[in-house]
């Protein structure tokens, strides 16, 4: 393995070839002990430099690792992370699941409390993407068009039923059909808005 002070002692090699010629009238003999020093220094270089390429590319290649498998890790945390209720009163406990019947979300649909006042809260759908998720539907949705992004996710905003999102974003879409970045943002859609 080439080092810096392998390169670093080829260049004074050279330099001191060079002081010991005569720079007037040189002689065959250190012209050629100056030219060896050059194709040596050349060599070391080069190798240096092939060997801080390949550690550079792996370098790159484990951070690349880490990204994709914390993206994963992010994927994989619940949005929301339900907070239990406090104990409360028995009668406080039959108001509750007296309003629970009256909710038009409780049921089947709703699988917690958190997924209500998620939906609730939500009223801009811009808001409910992560920034590797904005970057991603950005890149693989609408290709790379930001303002594109954000006037269909407006539009989706303005839609109140189930639908009538899917029709818009299969209409919108579908030349993208194929793209599992389609699924995975339907998929996001429908926990966040519909």
């Amino acid at each position: 393995m080439t080092t810096i002070d392998q390169l670093s002692e080829e260049l004074r090699n050279l330099g001191i070839a060079v002081q010991q010629a005569n720079p007037e009238n040189p002689s065959a003999e250190d012209v050629a002990t100056i030219t060896r020093h050059i194709s040596q220094l050349w060599e070391k270089a080069g190798q240096l430099q092939a060997e801080y390429c390949l550690r550079s590319a792996e370098k790159l290649r484990q951070r690349e690792e880490t990204i994709r498998i914390l993206e994963e890790k992010l994927e994989a945390r619940p949005a929301i992370e339900p907070v239990p209720a406090p104990p409360s009163k028995p009668n406080q406990q039959k108001e509750q699941t007296d309003e629970a019947k009256d909710e038009p979300n409780s049921g089947p649909q709703a699988s917690s409390l958190a997924d209500v006042l998620e939906r609730k809260q939500l009223i801009d759908l811009r808001k409910a993407f992560s920034l590797n998720d904005r970057f991603r539907y950005r890149k693989e949705l609408f290709d790379g068009d930001e303002a594109r992004m954000n006037a269909v996710l407006d539009d989706l905003n303005r839609l109140d039923s189930h639908d009538k999102i899917l029709e818009y974003i299969h209409e919108i879409l579908d030349d993208k059909k194929d793209n599992p970045a389609l699924a995975d943002f339907i998929k996001l859609l429908e926990k966040r808005k519909i």
